[in-house]
Parts: structure tokens; C-alpha cells; sequence
């Protein structure tokens, strides 16, 4: 962050990994329903001449759900753990262009770093918690010295995985691999820790799954191209979907096709740019299927029942950001014309999506997938 610049409102398009990850890697929305058939940023930049490298956490971001589209060499691993191999992936192809996409599950419970945690109760809790441990206690719930310990694993985990990437950077730029480089760092979402009597991920349409960090580190060149002075903070909203196209712009690449996301470079260069509405989206929840926008200002969420006979009925949430950032108070009751405006709009993308792009897991999961699934609380969920 200090040496580029750093988006203080990033919107991530899904609170849960895969459509979070389809939707940054092809530039599109959920809605649009498009897989990997519409030609991902890996395949755009191998079209171009890159070398183009993946190392993933595996699980919902593995080659069964086609991420490895477009890529090269595609591994699952913990390259967190093992720096100088990213290095020397890199090193063994001077002379050519790489795109590396680097993926992992670091700071996804189970949580298990105890660093922030040492000096609190810890209750039941004994130095790790993941959903199997939640619904374990369901019942009984947690207190609320068990919750501020579950918290205190997360950012122990955070801490740890912030370390690690340290030592990743510092091992490139001991190699000379880091100079020339554009590094963005992301998250496909946030997490919940109990707003809204919820906890974890891919629940919601809150801030706090929606919200994730994006910075993006430029190299002198760049930055002098663009007048941007290292360490910028940019305050407008922005979305997941813009990396697509940002990356190719900064690249100097035409895009294959067009893209909902929009480039970044104009904000970057200083130039007026129009501000918009994110969209995100959630298909994954059992009763309800949840779409929002936000803006700088609202956010608007609309819950429509996922089974017409099961007797729920759809419902409107609507939430001034600046007076309640916490989405506390609901105001679409006094508020129907923006409740009305904010519909038609939604409308209006329902009727450009593409037919239904299937969320659940597929039949027939190989024993490891599924086993490594079924520890990031994927399956029976």
C-alpha cells in the first residue's frame, strides 16, 4: 500500500469464494451467469504472450469448477509456506512476461493462530474454532468472552498471513523479481462475527461480507505515468470486477470482449469519473436469494424466495450508510420511491442474465476435494 496505492471501498460482487472469484477473474457479474467459457484474464493474458502461473488454496477455487482456465501451470498448494519456489517459478522464465495468480485459504476458519488470544478466557474454546465447532455448540450458543476469543483467532490468522506475504515480497525483491512488478492484493469477501446473529461468510449482503481490502502496487514507471504519488488512498467505491479490466489497461492490452467491471486507470490518472452502483449477489443460501446494490450512500438488498411454495415472501432492506453504517436501521418502509427506483433497476439486470448458473456442489467430488470442502465448511452447508 504505501508504495502504490490503496481503494478504501472495495466491493467484492459475492459474500462466498466462487462466484466472488468468477466474477474478478472474467470482469462480469454474477447475474451475468457467465462461467470460464467467456475468456478469463488468464487466457486473455496468455493470448498476449504471458506465462501464466497459479498456485491455489485448492477447494472452491480448483480445477473441478474450471479455474484453471487460461493458466499454464496450475498447482494446488501452500506456497505461503514455500516463498522461494514462487521465486523460482519466476526466476526460470526471464525474458518473458508472467502473470501469477496466487490464491489462499490463510485466513479461512478453521481458525487456529492464538497470538491475539494468549491472555483472553477462552471458555470452550481451545486454540482453534471452525463451523464444525459452531454447530457443535449451536444450541447452547457462545458466550460473549467465547465470541471476543473466536475474533482474536481471526486476526491472529490475518497477522500470520500478513507476515508471510511480507516474507513472499521480500524474497522477490531480493531476487530482482519485484521492481517492474504490478502486485494486487484482494480478498473474494469479509467475514461476520455475529452483526446481524450471523457468523462466518456467504449469508449475507452486509457490509461485512461484502467489503475487502484492495491495494495495488505500481512500479516507478507507472506511477510516474500516471502522477500518482505512492501511498495514495482512493476513497471512491469501487468492485471486484474492475481488477479485469484495470489490469489490462495498466498492460496496455485490449480486452477480448466487453466487461461489466470498468478500469481503474482513469481514477488513478485523476480524471472525472462518473461514480456508480456496485452490484453483489447471493445464491447459495437456502431459503432466500439475496441481490444488493450500494452505493456511497445506500445500500439496497432484496431477498426473493428460492422455493415459490415454501410459503416466505420476498423482503426489502434499505440502509443509509453515512447515518448507519452498521445497516441497523431498515428504512424501506419510509422510503418507497427509492425502494421503487432501486427495484426497476434490479429488473432491468434480471432480464439481462444469461439463465442460471448452477452454485451447488457437483455429484461425483473426488474423496480429496470433497474431504478439503467439507474442512472449509462447504459441505452440508
Amino acid at each position: 500500500a504505501a508504495a502504490g496505492v490503496r481503494f478504501a471501498t472495495a466491493v467484492a460482487q459475492s459474500p462466498w469464494t466462487r462466484p466472488s472469484h468468477r466474477s474478478m477473474l472474467t470482469g462480469l457479474y454474477p447475474i451475468a451467469r457467465a462461467g470460464f467459457d467467456r475468456r478469463p484474464l488468464a487466457l486473455v493474458l496468455w493470448r498476449n504472450g504471458y506465462r501464466t502461473t497459479a498456485r491455489t488454496g485448492g477447494g472452491q477455487v480448483g480445477a473441478r469448477f474450471r479455474f484453471q482456465t487460461g493458466f499454464e501451470f496450475y498447482r494446488v498448494e501452500d506456497w505461503l509456506a514455500s516463498p522461494e519456489r514462487v521465486a523460482d517459478r519466476l526466476e526460470a522464465g526471464r525474458g518473458r512476461d508472467d502473470f501469477l495468480f496466487l490464491h489462499t485459504f490463510a485466513t479461512h476458519d478453521p481458525y487456529t493462530d492464538t497470538r491475539f488470544a494468549e491472555n483472553l478466557p477462552p471458555g470452550r474454546i481451545r486454540g482453534q474454532f471452525s463451523v464444525r465447532d459452531r454447530e457443535g455448540w449451536a444450541r447452547a450458543g457462545l458466550t460473549d468472552e467465547e465470541k471476543t476469543y473466536v475474533e482474536a483467532l481471526y486476526d491472529g490468522g490475518v497477522a500470520a498471513a500478513d507476515e508471510r506475504l511480507g516474507t513472499l515480497f521480500e524474497t522477490l525483491d531480493r531476487r530482482g523479481l519485484l521492481a517492474d512488478a504490478i502486485v494486487i492484493v484482494t480478498s473474494d469477501h469479509g467475514e461476520a462475527f455475529w452483526e446481524h446473529g450471523t457468523w462466518r461468510h456467504g449469508t449475507t449482503l452486509y457490509d461485512h461480507q461484502l467489503l475487502v481490502p484492495l491495494l495495488l502496487r505500481l512500479p516507478d514507471r507507472l506511477l510516474r505515468r500516471l502522477d500518482v504519488e505512492p501511498g495514495t488512498v482512493v476513497d471512491r467505491q469501487v468492485e471486484l470486477i474492475d481488477v479485469y479490466p484495470t489490469l489490462l489497461d495498466l498492460l496496455d492490452i485490449e480486452s477480448e470482449r466487453e466487461v461489466q467491471g470498468r478500469s481503474l486507470v482513469p481514477l488513478l490518472a485523476g480524471e472525472p469519473v462518473p461514480p456508480r452502483r456496485a452490484y453483489a449477489e447471493n445464491t447459495n443460501h437456502a431459503t432466500y436469494e439475496r441481490k444488493a446494490f450500494r452505493t456511497g450512500r445506500y445500500k439496497f438488498v432484496y431477498s426473493m424466495p428460492r422455493d415459490a411454495d415454501s410459503g416466505a415472501a420476498p423482503y426489502v432492506e434499505l440502509y443509509d450508510l453515512e447515518r448507519d453504517p452498521g445497516e441497523r436501521v431498515n428504512l424501506a418502509e419510509t422510503s418507497p420511491d427509492v425502494v421503487r427506483r432501486e427495484l426497476e433497476r434490479l429488473e432491468v439486470m434480471l432480464a439481462g442474465a444469461r439463465g442460471a448458473l448452477e452454485e451447488e456442489l457437483p455429484e461425483g467430488l473426488d474423496a480429496d476435494l470433497e474431504e478439503r470442502l467439507r474442512a472449509l465448511g462447504y459441505v452440508g452447508n
